[in-house]
C-alpha cells in the first residue's frame, strides 16, 4: 500500500469578530445608565481617558423616585416603617390610615392585603373567596377587614361594585331612603332612556327621577382617581424633533445626553518619557489605542442613532403634523433598508431610546407597528386603529355609547375592515371598559 501526502492551497471564508467590534455593538444597545456605568469603568481602567458624564445625569438625580408599595407582613408589624412620611398614592395613604386605626393584628394584616388588592379607582375587583383561599382566611374575618378598609378616606374605597361605592358615600350623609336604594339596585337602567320604568321601580313619580339622579351625580364613582398617579422616573429624550420655519422637521441628538470622552495626550507624552521597559511602552500604546477606539465607537453610536431616528421621522412625518391617526405601518426591516444598515443594528439602536417632539415624548419603538388590511388593500397601522377607537369613545355621551359592533361598523365605513374581537382587544389595550360600564359611568358625569 502506497500512502502519499501532499499539500494544496485551499481558500476559506471566515469572520473575525474583534473585541472592538463587540464593544461597538454593546455600546449601541446601552441605555443612559448602562452607558454611564460603562464609561466610568473604562475611565478607571485606562489612565488616558477623561470622562465627563452627560448633563442629563443631574436631571435624572432630581427626579422623584417611584413610590414603592409596602407589602404587609403576616402580623401587620412594620406597616408604618414601610411608608414614606408623605403619602405618594392611594394605597400608601390608605396604609397610613390603617396604621393609625385600632384593630386586631390579624384584621390589620387582612385589611392591608385588601388595600394592596385595590385598583387605581379604589375598587376591590378580586373575589373575597379567592383572597380567602390564598390567605387561609374565613368569610367573617375578611368581611370585618373589608369594613375597616371601607371606613377609610376617601369614602367609597374598598367597594366591590359601583352600587356599593355610591351606597357607602350616601351612608356617610345619613340614612338611605328606599327610593334611592331602589335606584342603586337598578343602575343599569339609568342610561336606558326609560324614566317611567325607573320611577315605578323606585316607587316615586316620574318627575322625581331627575332629582334622584342629581343626588347620585354629586357622588364620586371613582374615589381613588383623586390621587395623582405615582411618579415615574424621568427618562431624558435621546432624540429631539422640532419644526423648521419652512415646514420641515429637524432631527438631532440631544446634546445633554452626550458624554464628553477625551484622550489626555499631554499625560500620554508625560508617561511615555518615563517608560523604561518595552512592556510598559506596549501597555501605554494599548491604552492609547483602546481610548481612540472607544471615542470612535461612541461617535458611531450617536451617528447610528441619529440615522435611524431620521429614517423613522421621514417615514412617520404625518404623525408629527397630524397626530397618531397619521401613523403608517413600519417595520425594522424598512428602516434598515432606508438607513442602509443591518436589521439587528436597528433593533439595538431603538432599544432604550426616547424621542421628544411637540406632541410629547415617545419611545422609538412606538413608531413601529403591525399593519391591518383595509378595504383598499392598503395597510393601516394598528396604532392608528387604537387611536381612532380612543377618539370615538372620547366623543361618547350618555345617550350615545358605542358598542364594539358599532365601532366595527364605523371603521368599515371609513374604509378599515377589522373584526369585532380585534376592536375588543384594542379597547382592552387602551383600558377602555365595555359599553355597559361606560354607559353607567356617563350617567353620573
Amino acid at each position: 500500500m502506497n500512502v502519499a501526502m501532499r499539500l494544496a492551497p485551499e481558500a476559506h471564508q471566515s469572520l473575525l469578530v474583534t473585541r472592538q467590534t463587540i464593544q461597538a455593538v454593546e455600546i449601541l444597545e446601552y441605555g443612559l445608565d448602562e452607558l454611564d456605568a460603562f464609561l466610568q469603568d473604562q475611565s478607571a481602567r485606562n489612565p488616558l481617558l477623561r470622562v465627563t458624564p452627560p448633563r442629563a445625569r443631574a436631571a435624572r438625580s432630581l427626579s422623584l423616585p417611584r413610590g414603592a408599595r409596602a407589602g404587609p407582613s403576616r402580623d401587620g408589624a412594620g406597616l408604618v416603617e414601610a411608608l414614606t412620611a408623605e403619602p405618594q398614592g392611594l394605597r400608601q395613604d390608605l396604609l397610613r390610615q390603617l396604621s393609625l386605626a385600632r384593630m386586631e393584628q390579624r384584621t390589620r394584616f387582612l385589611a392591608a392585603y385588601l388595600v394592596e388588592s385595590l385598583d387605581d379607582a379604589g375598587y376591590l375587583r378580586t373575589d373575597l373567596d379567592v383572597i380567602g383561599d390564598m390567605l387561609g382566611a374565613g368569610e367573617d374575618e375578611l368581611m370585618l377587614a373589608l369594613r375597616e378598609v371601607q371606613k377609610l378616606e376617601p369614602t367609597g374605597v374598598g367597594a366591590r361594585s359601583l352600587r356599593e361605592c355610591l351606597h357607602l358615600q350616601l351612608l356617610e350623609q345619613g340614612p338611605v331612603e328606599a327610593p334611592v336604594r331602589a335606584l342603586l339596585d337598578n343602575l343599569e337602567l339609568v342610561g336606558s332612556g326609560n324614566p317611567g320604568r325607573l320611577a315605578r321601580l323606585c316607587g316615586v313619580d316620574r318627575q322625581e327621577i331627575p332629582s334622584l339622579l342629581r343626588r347620585l351625580r354629586k357622588l364620586d364613582p371613582r374615589p381613588g382617581h383623586r390621587f395623582a398617579p405615582e411618579p415615574t422616573e424621568y427618562a431624558p429624550p435621546d432624540i429631539l424633533v422640532t419644526a423648521t420655519p419652512d415646514g420641515g422637521l429637524k432631527v438631532e441628538v440631544n446634546p445633554d445626553l452626550l458624554p464628553r470622552v477625551l484622550i489626555d495626550n499631554e499625560y500620554y507624552a508625560e508617561l511615555s518619557g518615563r517608560m523604561t521597559t518595552a512592556g510598559d511602552r506596549t501597555y501605554l500604546r494599548g491604552c492609547l489605542q483602546e481610548a481612540g477606539q472607544l471615542v470612535r465607537n461612541l461617535d458611531q453610536r450617536a451617528r447610528t442613532t441619529l440615522a435611524v431616528a431620521a429614517a423613522i421621522v421621514r417615514h412617520q412625518s404625518g404623525f408629527f403634523r397630524e397626530g397618531a391617526k397619521a401613523l403608517r405601518p413600519l417595520s425594522q426591516k424598512d428602516i434598515a433598508r432606508a438607513a442602509e444598515i443591518h436589521e439587528s443594528t436597528v433593533s439595538r439602536a431603538i432599544a432604550n431610546r426616547y424621542l421628544l417632539c411637540s406632541r410629547g415624548q415617545f419611545p422609538l419603538k412606538f413608531f413601529f407597528s403591525d399593519g391591518l388590511s383595509t378595504a383598499g388593500s392598503e395597510s393601516v397601522a394598528a396604532s392608528v386603529i387604537r387611536e381612532r377607537i380612543r377618539e370615538m369613545v372620547k366623543g361618547e355621551t350618555a345617550a350615545g355609547v358605542l358598542s364594539d359592533d358599532d365601532i366595527v361598523s364605523r371603521l368599515r365605513r371609513e374604509g378599515t375592515s377589522v373584526a369585532r374581537r380585534t376592536v375588543a382587544k384594542y379597547r382592552g389595550q387602551l383600558r377602555i371598559p365595555p359599553s355597559t360600564e361606560r354607559r353607567r359611568r356617563l350617567a353620573f358625569l
